[in-house]
């Protein structure tokens, strides 16, 4: 059985709890919307969500008993705080799923969508030789917008929504700082495998992201002044790696 695992940041350090709820909300529904109905949820929290999947056999939700990060003066250092946090409660859900003989756990942002694929490949394909797989291509997807990136390349470096693996080997996925390392593929000795098909809608410029925010890094990563040369480059470099596809044609599969 496949377990979904995603962690939600407390309301104490979130701007906009009711439209993070809501990306909740969307999240949870994408994930329930598997083909293969052999996967169960754990929503891993402080305070539990406004939802209607409260009461959804599918969906377990775990309050966790270590406190909320607690913010400072410095962004680097509260971002750092967020992160471990969120490897935290990855962690805490990690360990209740193996307890409840989930063969593998995939990661899943509170505000990213999912391929209704997913829950019957992994459990049409796993087994003891496979430690798990990294989403290499999914979608990149600025809200509100009618059309989404394909990234073909390297979508598990830019999205924690990408990384399904046995619970037993997450610790390899935290680095000595406890921050949840997703674009890691090698771990000692153990290889994660590309998945064979793009399984990811990642919502960027939301308002709710803790990197992609509408005032930072999402907006100065797609500025290109087409008139220098390195921008020029840049922008041969992007039509290689991405595809331009209809938001609407993602509707059924995703859930979006």
């Amino acid at each position: 059985m496949l377990g979904f695992i995603v962690p939600i940041k407390s309301k104490t350090i979130s701007k906009e709890w009711d439209l993070f709820s809501r990306y909740v909300e969307r999240t949870i529904k994408s994930i329930c919307n598997q083909k293969n109905l052999n996967f169960k949820v754990f929503v891993v929290c402080h305070e539990i969500p406004e939802t209607s999947f409260v009461k959804d056999n599918r969906v377990t939700f775990l309050q966790v008993d270590f406190p909320p990060p607690v913010l400072g003066e410095s962004p680097k250092e509260n971002s750092v705080k967020k992160e471990v946090d969120k490897a935290n409660k990855i962690k805490f859900g990690a360990r209740e799923a193996q307890k409840e003989g989930i063969s593998y756990i995939m990661t899943v942002d509170g505000d990213d969508c999912i391929s209704n694929k997913i829950s019957g490949y992994v459990n049409d394909n796993g087994s003891d030789s496979i430690t798990g797989w990294y989403v290499q291509k999914g979608y990149l997807y600025n809200e509100g917008r009618n059309y989404a990136y394909l990234n073909l390349k390297n979508f598990n470096r830019v999205c924690g929504s990408c990384i399904i693996i046995k619970p037993e080997f997450f610790h390899l996925m935290i680095n000595k700082n406890g921050v949840f390392r997703h674009g890691w593929t090698d771990l000692k000795g153990h290889t994660l495998q590309p998945f064979p098909f793009p399984a990811v809608i990642y919502s960027m410029v939301n308002g709710t992201n803790m990197l992609m925010n509408k005032e930072g890094k999402q907006q100065r990563k797609t500025k290109l002044n087409f008139f220098r040369k390195k921008n020029l480059t840049t922008l041969i470099r992007r039509i290689k790696k991405y595809r331009l596809v209809s938001i609407k044609s993602l509707k059924s599969e995703y859930m979006i």
